[in-house]
């Protein structure tokens, strides 16, 4: 079975927990991305239509995979406006999204987790990953490109 399935918005990282003492004494647990909570229901709406799930179940929809699956995803990020001048993309501006743009694994961290129990019942499921980013042509609108693959 492969099912594939797009994303649109701005891929968020699934960062380290950090936790802090609030002013009210009580400890507080927040992960490091703001954003990831709407890509995380984003990339869930999508996958829940991919597999037929949600309004109007598709009727040969078996629930999410048994056995081993493979991942890729293919993630397309917005260039920053840095990038960019009067006349269009600067001849400095680097072809590849590195440094501060967000780190491959973290952003596939959020893709494993949020189809988890859609696509699959628990991310040890998944014994192959391809991850890929790159930045959006002018085109393109940012988000992934998600392929679920059962592995035979």
């Amino acid at each position: 079975m492969i099912t594939s399935f797009e994303v649109y918005g701005d891929p968020a990282p699934q960062g380290s927990l950090r936790s802090f003492l609030s002013r009210a004494g009580k400890v507080v647990t927040k992960n490091s991305s703001d954003r990831l909570g709407l890509w995380r229901i984003d990339i869930r709406a999508a996958a829940e239509f991919a597999f037929g799930l949600g309004r109007g179940q598709h009727p040969a929809f078996e629930g999410p995979i048994e056995g081993p699956v493979r991942v890729e995803m293919a993630f397309r990020v917005r260039r920053p406006l840095g990038h960019f001048d009067k006349k269009g993309l600067r001849r400095s501006a680097p072809d590849h999204p590195h440094g501060r743009v967000g780190d491959i694994d973290k952003f596939a961290r959020a893709v494993l987790d949020a189809i988890t129990g859609i696509a699959y019942n628990d991310d040890a499921q998944v014994i192959e990953l391809y991850a890929s980013k790159r930045y959006a042509e002018d085109w393109e609108r940012p988000g992934a490109t998600i392929v679920v693959l059962t592995v035979e």
